[in-house]
């Protein structure tokens, strides 16, 4: 009975035994069952994703070609063709086919020079010294209405001498001579304004010299700009001319603050305008002529220089 038993257990052992080493092989080949899909579900991912990358590729390269049929359809700029061809003919005026901020300009006018050392002023200049594309033949040299003025200009592209020949002409003597092109009528305002004065001009009253002024300089409370326009600067000029006022001794006190300072600028001397809420102060050199008005007159000067 003993000897029974003991086969039983041996035989529970050696079945047990043999259950466990069959485990083994089936967990293994789960295993390998799963690597392998996951390695044919990253390969279909990887195919995927070379196909989105090559349609991606000839998405771009269709909308590069549209974008080149579109600008092949759009009208030529007339303007721009100009200067382009222009550029091309005197490739030393390139830096003025666009705005330059100069760092050096000097107005030059019978044999006297003055130099321009506001930096807004130097940005202005440099944004009326654009050419237009346009060259104009003249048959028998420039016919000009103004006083001729040349400018000497400085920055990191070179240095460059002008001669404004004409309201809206001016030339390059030394890279194009004998060539005229056209650019913006405000530079012949500006070289006005701060030239010399010739000397077959003569001496006028602080009105007609206001009237005739290059530009003014504005500075109220909160800005200060200049304006390079003949129509506001004369303009101005008129609002005070034209008002009622009485001329009368300077006062004791003035306990209000200059509502605008309104500098006018021409042959490189200044005629300063202080208005007040009920006053209008002149300063022509050293003499000062001081002007009773209405609360009107300096509403309609600040209207005339804010107007559009």
């Amino acid at each position: 009975m003993k000897r029974t038993i003991w086969l039983v257990l041996i035989l529970a052992f050696v079945l047990a035994g043999c259950k466990g080493e069959g485990e083994a092989p089936l967990a293994t080949a789960d295993a390998a069952a799963e690597d392998s899909a996951i390695q044919n579900e990253n390969k279909l991912l990887n195919d995927q994703l070379i196909l989105m990358q090559a349609q991606l590729q000839a998405t771009e390269q269709e909308l590069e070609n549209l974008q080149i049929e579109m600008e092949s359809k759009q009208p030529i700029d007339p303007y721009q063709e100009l200067l382009i061809e222009l550029t091309k003919q005197y490739p030393a005026l390139r830096p003025f086919a666009a705005a330059q901020t100069w760092t050096s300009v000097t107005i030059t006018n019978d044999l006297k020079t003055n130099a321009v050392l506001d930096p807004e002023l130097l940005e202005i200049i440099g944004s009326y010294l654009v050419i237009t594309g346009e060259t104009i033949d003249f048959t028998n040299g420039p016919q000009s209405d103004i006083d001729n003025f040349s400018l000497l200009l400085a920055n990191e592209s070179g240095t460059y001498k002008i001669d404004i020949a004409g309201r809206d002409v001016m030339t390059f003597p030394e890279l194009a001579p004998g060539v005229y092109f056209r650019i913006s009528s405000n530079t012949a305002d500006v070289g006005k304004a701060l030239m010399s004065k010739p000397d077959y001009v003569p001496t006028d009253s602080w009105e007609t010299r206001m009237l005739n002024s290059g530009m003014i300089h504005v500075k109220a409370e909160d800005s200060q700009f200049y304006m390079v326009s003949a129509f506001r600067t004369r303009g101005v000029a008129i609002q005070l001319l034209n008002a009622a006022k009485q001329e009368i001794a300077q006062p004791q006190s003035i306990t209000e603050n200059v509502l605008e300072e309104i500098t006018f600028y021409l042959y490189g001397n200044k005629i300063q305008m202080n208005v007040y809420s009920t006053y209008i102060q002149i300063k022509d050199g050293s003499r000062e002529i001081w002007y009773q008005v209405d609360k009107e007159v300096p509403k309609q000067i600040q209207g005339f220089i804010s107007a559009g």
